[in-house]
């Protein structure tokens, strides 16, 4: 869909055209996933020269990123496993090609999944591997619990945290200081701050979902932690209190009534991109982004003109705890039908990741926060060139009461209730359901995916 003729935006809206012809291209090709024919050498496992090549898919395209990564982390791997050989591959529509290859058996061997209640359903159908040999065999304790036991499954370790996140206001710091305002510490501060940007017309909120659905819940991660309290929701995720009932609503009627206000977007958040959001906050028409700690790689490059800070987000209800949210915005897991040696070699590469806690805060300050092993992390001890911003980040996540964490919904919610609530939000925003009506078809959901058992491990009370 295009982008509507706007005065606020003035941003041309690229059509994505990868979609079904790239996932036919994958499922007829394969990438030397365990599940090929006989006679190649992904199912015997080994190459000719000996090395076992663990193919390990991601989203991974940004050719910064992906030196990086092969700086960081594959040619020292390789260096220390000279039997090993990881061929990453990052493809484009990935999500779309990556369920057509697993469902027809010609995935990877390790791939990238979007935090733990995405695999959830993948390890439910049977497509992950079964870690939990490999923990024992390891010392994987440095990991957070709650962020190890996210990826569990009927007791069972299925993927692995390899993406830290949380939640924060991010801001245009010269747009602030030249015009008076103050990051908001309450609602109303909030508020008073989006009244007076609408009045120079400058959007309050950038952001777009057109591209990639699932950012709609980034949205309501907010509005249920910061209005209904981060408590409501580990009560309703743990089946205590329903979806439907009156705070749960009300939160997403306050959501609602920011977006009616044109405070996100100027109500256009359906029809753009997550990166022509990006854009607009990158070229000042836009005066804040509400998303999380990936932006801190990816902000710079919009924001070439002016600095960008950060702040706490301020609860959206005065009554509820300011619990900062706790997030996995990417697990690594292995692909069930591999070979068992390229099982094996890809334990071991997460091994590599997970041992030395020294090696992933090198990892994580060198990568911006991408790859963010969920450790408690020394930030005295952190590498020189560590960002500043990444370093105010690391220690914020650290002050993060263990019994009172604030939970994403990418994280601990069940894959089909999450995937409805991201999907529908959008029907409230233009009016096609109410909030409660939302909420009661996703109480039934939630309720059908309880009693299955697929809702991850809530942490802390």
């Amino acid at each position: 869909m295009k982008l509507r003729d706007k005065s606020w935006f003035g941003i041309g809206v690229k059509e994505k055209m990868i979609g079904l012809m790239l996932a036919v291209v994958v499922c007829i090709t394969g990438c030397g996933a365990g599940a090929q024919s006989d006679s190649s050498d992904a199912q015997k496992g080994e190459d000719e020269d000996g090395k076992v090549t663990v193919v390990w898919w991601n989203e991974y395209t940004d050719t910064e990123l992906v030196e990086k990564i092969e700086t960081y982390i594959i040619e020292p791997f390789e260096e220390a496993h000279p039997d090993i050989t990881i061929d990453m591959q990052g493809k484009g529509d990935y999500d779309r090609v990556l369920q057509t290859a697993l469902g027809t058996k010609n995935g990877p061997d390790l791939f990238a999944t979007n935090g733990p209640a995405y695999s959830m359903q993948f390890a439910v159908d049977g497509l992950l591997e079964d870690l939990s040999g490999y923990e024992e065999q390891y010392d994987w304790s440095q990991v957070m619990d709650w962020a190890l036991d996210s990826c569990r499954y009927q007791n069972k370790l299925y993927s692995i945290p390899v993406t830290t996140e949380t939640c924060f206001l991010f801001y245009n710091k010269d747009m602030f200081e030249e015009n008076g305002w103050v990051p908001p510490t309450t609602f109303d501060e909030l508020m008073d701050l989006c009244d007076k940007m609408m009045e120079k017309d400058i959007m309050p909120f950038a952001f777009g979902a057109q591209e990639f659905k699932a950012a709609n819940e980034w949205w309501t991660t907010l509005a249920w932690n910061y209005y209904a309290g981060r408590d409501n929701v580990a009560k309703a995720l743990r089946g205590e209190l329903a979806w439907n009932s009156e705070v749960m609503v009300k939160a997403i009627e306050t959501l609602n009534d920011m977006w009616q206000k044109g405070y996100i977007t100027n109500k256009q958040s359906h029809e753009i991109t997550t990166t022509d959001a990006l854009s607009l906050f990158g070229t000042q028409r836009a005066g804040m982004v509400g998303w999380a700690t990936w932006l801190l790689k990816d902000l710079p490059k919009y924001c070439t003109d002016f600095d960008f800070d950060f702040v706490r987000w301020p609860t959206w209800n005065e009554e509820v705890e300011n619990s900062m949210i706790v997030g996995l915005g990417s697990c690594l897991a292995i692909n069930a039908q591999a070979d068992q040696e390229k099982k094996d070699a890809a334990a071991e590469f997460l091994n590599y990741l997970l041992e030395d806690k020294d090696r992933a805060a090198e990892i994580a300050v060198n990568l911006s926060g991408e790859m963010w092993i969920p450790m408690v992390y020394d930030t005295e001890t952190l590498p020189e060139n560590a960002d500043p911003k990444f370093v105010r980040a690391l220690e914020e996540f650290n002050s993060i009461p263990e019994d009172a964490p604030g939970l994403s919904m990418w994280t601990f919610w069940p894959p089909k209730f999450e995937t409805y609530i991201y999907e529908n939000i959008e029907r409230v925003y233009l009016e096609e359901i109410t909030p409660q009506e939302l909420l009661d078809e996703g109480q039934k959901i939630f309720e059908e995916e309880f009693a299955e058992g697929v809702v991850p491990q809530i942490p802390g009370r």
